[in-house]
């Protein structure tokens, strides 16, 4: 009797790698767009911790704390641009002016990847949180570049809360 070998035919392997091929040149793209959209989420909650460590430490230490847009080229200095994609500076202002300078101590500096190639658009450069909380209202939103994907944003009330939101699009609404 002849003995039969068992394997697999160039034909099967060929269709299989065609099938393979086709179903990962379909699914690429959606990938490519769950990974941006984690991105933005993960900026926007990024900054969401910011606002609540800063409120956090101006009441506790009841001094005025400010979080502002980190400047790219100079890691110690606010974004005059209210550039938020470059990260985040949070420290004590005891002067309320915005920069760090004298007995103002740096508490965090944060800049996250996931921040790189996004657009990020506000209406203000810095919260400064006082002893009591409040601090002074604004809007960031977070996109991608391309403008493609749904936003997310955090709204600053003037009494300190914030909550995150899904605007309609990047930019509406600053």
């Amino acid at each position: 009797m002849r003995s039969r070998t068992r394997g697999v035919t160039l034909i099967e392997l060929l269709v299989t790698l065609t099938v393979l091929l086709i179903v990962m040149a379909w699914g690429l793209p959606n990938l490519q767009g769950v990974v941006k959209q984690t991105r933005i989420t993960s900026a926007v909650n990024a900054v969401v911790g910011g606002l609540s460590q800063a409120r956090s430490v101006a009441v506790t230490r009841g001094l005025p704390v400010t979080l502002c847009a980190a400047d790219a080229e100079a890691p110690n200095e606010c974004n005059a641009f209210q550039n938020w994609a470059h990260g985040m500076l949070l420290f004590t202002d005891a002067n309320r002016d915005g920069a760090i300078g004298g007995t103002d101590e740096r508490i965090l500096y944060r800049f996250t990847d996931d921040m790189v190639g996004l657009a990020a658009r506000a209406n203000v450069g810095a919260f400064t949180y006082l002893p009591d909380g409040s601090t002074n209202a604004g809007i960031l939103h977070f996109c991608d570049s391309e403008g493609k994907l749904p936003a997310r944003g955090v709204v600053v009330l003037a009494s300190g809360a914030h909550w995150v939101i899904k605007p309609t699009a990047c930019g509406t609404g600053i």
